[in-house]
């Protein structure tokens, strides 16, 4: 299987790229939530190029990603979590993401009231199947009879939805959003969210003249589609699906999440009481879902004094920790056996994520209480949040191919180009190219002009009191195959053979380096398993590693590794591939 050429790629990773781009835990938390949280207000300003075969997309929101409205009624008996929390509110904005930047986050969680929105998201597991607590109305922005909520509840997929609008997309036109209550599960949303997105599904197709539609999703975003499309028959997914994009999506659960229902998290706000979050996140139905199930894996995954718990006994590492209510969910609903998203999901599947960020894999406490003091984790490869395992499940899919890449945090795939270049390509037929060109001075006072890089500033006017900015031109231009080797220029197709090379593509004054399609071909033909790759592994282009059944595509131009011929790449390689020139 492709698993196989990656296993050496994440040795590498543990032993190499871990020292190589030290990772600081904190500054990577900071980045994930910058990147999860991506809210576009001056993106640059561009003329919409209109790809003409775009298909229909639908983007899947991620855990904490829709913002929800509540109303509140709680009777007299109710215990408020802190002063300035109400017993009775009209409809408001219950919660609104994590980004304090975003201006609708702080009135949600300022140190005053933060603790009533953890109190008020709480989920009622005693009914089957789970509910607000008594008190407590909830709905997303938009939502009706027919829809989960509409864009203005999406969260973090603002950058996502402006590289479509720049090749033609319209929201609610070719282009439509699925946020959901991230709290519940499989079991709730079978009932009401599943039923909705089957609908949308539909009318996208039907409103786009029968194109089939692309699902996009992120994080645990991955886990709810896969969870839905096991619901749906195959002839449906036939009709209606094109394919999946999955970004980091958390196919086979979280050890870190585990660690979150018991001790809690505060995003890195540093007066959020983690244990109170704790005792929020543990009521959720979802906490549990996105833990992992045993598959050909069923190691330890949490570590006491007094004994090792395994995947399987997940249900007991919770009674110990006095969550009874998601340890006996975990024990009848969310297994091997039930509602497992580990499985197939019989469509074409983009399977995207990280391998080599340090994430727990272990959870390691030094004493028997649980207590977040006594943490010591092992990590492992993964991309911060989701442990490699639970992310590289789909390798075991029919029809997936896995785009497995270096340095991306969780979510960081939603404000990172390259990752959404390759995405647009895919939806719409067109590739977006760009090159630097000329270096220039902006008049006193003004701005680069939109779409090009800041790259200094001197100073100007009266006592040079105010700033000229230096300015570095990008040029932008699309092409239908890929780009060129100069501005506005592009590819042309190739239809010729490739040959193995060993010393590699380009040299002398050959071009013949291949492009994917190109090198997705071959491996088909060859009858292999075929991946691709972003990162310093391997050389860039078309490879086979040595003593490899599969054949790889490496999309970092600027990768440090070279062919075998050279002597440079960091994993030995039996060849390259080359346009046959």
């Amino acid at each position: 299987m492709i698993i196989v050429a990656l296993l050496c790629a994440l040795s590498y990773a543990q032993t190499g790229i871990f020292e190589r781009v030290h990772f600081d835990e904190r500054k990577l938390k900071e980045s994930i939530l910058k990147q999860k949280n991506l809210v576009g207000k001056n993106f640059p300003k561009v003329k919409p190029f209109k790809a003409a075969n775009r298909k229909p997309v639908i983007f899947v929101a991620a855990m904490t990603g829709s913002k929800i409205m509540g109303k509140l009624d709680y009777p007299s008996s109710h215990v408020k979590p802190g002063p300035f929390c109400y017993r009775k509110a009209d409809w408001y904005l219950l919660y609104a993401g994590t980004d304090v930047n975003d201006p609708d986050v702080p009135s949600t969680l300022l140190p005053t009231n933060y603790m009533c929105t953890l109190d008020n998201l709480k989920v009622n597991l005693t009914t089957k199947p789970a509910k607000n607590v008594d008190g407590v109305q909830t709905m997303l922005i938009g939502e009706t009879v027919e829809v989960t909520g509409n864009s203005s509840s999406l969260i973090g997929w603002d950058y996502v939805a402006y590289k479509h609008m720049t090749v033609g997309y319209e929201w609610d036109v070719d282009m439509f959003a699925h946020p959901y209550d991230f709290r519940f599960g499989a079991v709730e949303y079978s009932l009401k969210e599943w039923p909705k997105l089957k609908a949308n599904v539909e009318r996208a197709y039907s409103s786009n003249g029968k194109t089939k539609v692309v699902l996009q999703s992120l994080s645990m975003g991955g886990t709810y589609v896969s969870g839905f499309l096991q619901t749906m028959n195959q002839d449906w997914k036939d009709t209606y699906i094109d394919s999946w994009i999955s970004l980091a999506g958390s196919l086979n659960g979280s050890t870190y999440n585990i660690g979150s229902a018991i001790n809690g998290e505060n995003y890195e706000i540093f007066y959020v009481d983690k244990q109170k979050f704790a005792d929020m996140y543990s009521t959720w139905p979802s906490s549990i879902w996105v833990t992992p199930v045993a598959d050909d894996v069923d190691g330890v995954i949490a570590i006491t004094p007094s004994f090792n718990y395994t995947i399987t006994e997940i249900p007991q590492l919770m009674y110990k920790a006095g969550l009874f209510d998601v340890g006996d969910l975990k024990r009848t609903t969310y297994n091997k056996n039930s509602w497992n998203t580990a499985k197939d999901p019989g469509v074409k599947t983009w399977c995207w994520y990280s391998y080599n960020v340090p994430t727990v894999t272990v959870i390691r406490w030094k004493d028997d209480s649980l207590s977040d003091d006594s943490r010591d984790d092992i990590k492992g490869g993964g991309d911060g949040v989701v442990h490699y395992h639970g992310l590289r499940v789909c390798d075991q899919w029919k029809n997936t191919e896995q785009w497995i890449y270096e340095d991306v945090p969780h979510a960081a795939e939603v404000g990172t180009d390259w990752v959404l270049d390759r995405l647009i390509k895919i939806v719409s037929g067109v590739q977006k190219c760009a090159k630097l060109g000329d270096e220039y001075t902006t008049d006193c006072g003004a701005e680069c002009n939109d779409g090009d890089l800041e790259i200094g500033q001197q100073g100007c006017g009266f006592f040079n009191t105010r700033e000229a900015k230096n300015c570095l031109k990008v040029i932008t231009w699309n092409c239908d195959y890929y780009c060129g080797a100069e501005a506005y220029m592009c590819a042309e197709v190739y239809d010729g053979k490739l040959v193995a090379k060993n010393g590699g593509c380009n040299q002398g004054m050959v071009e013949d380096q291949p492009f994917y399609d190109e090198c997705k071909s071959l491996a088909e033909s060859s009858g292999v398993p075929f991946y691709t790759y972003h990162g310093d592994a391997y050389p860039y282009g078309c490879y086979q590693g040595a003593g490899d059944a599969t054949i790889g595509y490496n999309f970092k131009d600027v990768s440090i590794s070279n062919c075998t011929g050279r002597g440079n790449s960091i994993l030995p390689v039996q060849t390259c591939y080359c346009r046959d020139i």
